[in-house]
């Protein structure tokens, strides 16, 4: 993940992840994430999934995937669909959070 290139760090992080439930990775792509992501370079989708993946060790996503809901138009990717996987990964995050959250 210290490639020069966003994208290419960022699909490391992705990498690690699927194969190694790396933390470190998943902390990079939430940070990468929060501040932005080109979707030009970079499936937001993919990254969706990941998160809802991750469930509750991705909480600190949640602000950035509200955005995407809240503005889905303002990605390349065809707006009703990154509204419907960012509703879909804030699920997963949200509902793994609760079965994890003690009452």
């Amino acid at each position: 993940m210290q490639d020069t290139y966003p994208s290419i760090r960022i699909w490391s992080a992705i990498t690690l992840w699927k194969i190694e439930r790396d933390p470190q990775a998943l902390s990079f792509l939430i940070s990468e994430f929060n501040k932005g992501i080109n979707s030009e370079e970079v499936s937001v989708s993919t990254v969706l999934t990941i998160l809802g993946e991750a469930g509750p060790l991705a909480e600190p996503a949640i602000p950035a995937i509200q955005d995407i809901i809240d503005s889905p138009a303002r990605f390349t990717e065809a707006a009703a669909f990154m509204s419907n996987a960012a509703a879909g990964s804030l699920s997963k995050i949200k509902t793994t959070t609760k079965k994890v959250s003690p009452n």
